[in-house]
């Protein structure tokens, strides 16, 4: 639950048993993770990514991933899982 994530830094740092993603060559992957402010992530998720895609003209750029009550070290296992060299969080 929420209040537990709040309380609990420790959380939302893996994958939830059981995910899978499928693997590729990707340059980057962006992950929207609602983490301290759903709010924020409702409001500028999309406009932040429509900036970002058109300047990654050239790039491999993996499926948006949407991870809910996520903090940022969740990033690096889902670049792992992607095949991603790089992600935004």
């Amino acid at each position: 639950g929420r209040a537990e994530y709040l309380q609990r830094p420790d959380l939302g740092r893996r994958l939830a048993e059981g995910t899978e993603l499928d693997r590729g060559e990707h340059d980057v992957v962006v992950v929207l993770a609602d983490g301290l402010s759903p709010q924020a992530v409702h409001a500028h998720g999309v406009p932040m990514l429509r900036a970002l895609t058109t300047r990654l003209d050239g790039w491999r750029i993996a499926p948006v991933v949407i991870a809910t009550q996520a903090r940022v070290a969740l990033g690096d296992e889902i670049a792992a899982g992607l095949g991603a060299r790089s992600v935004v969080v």
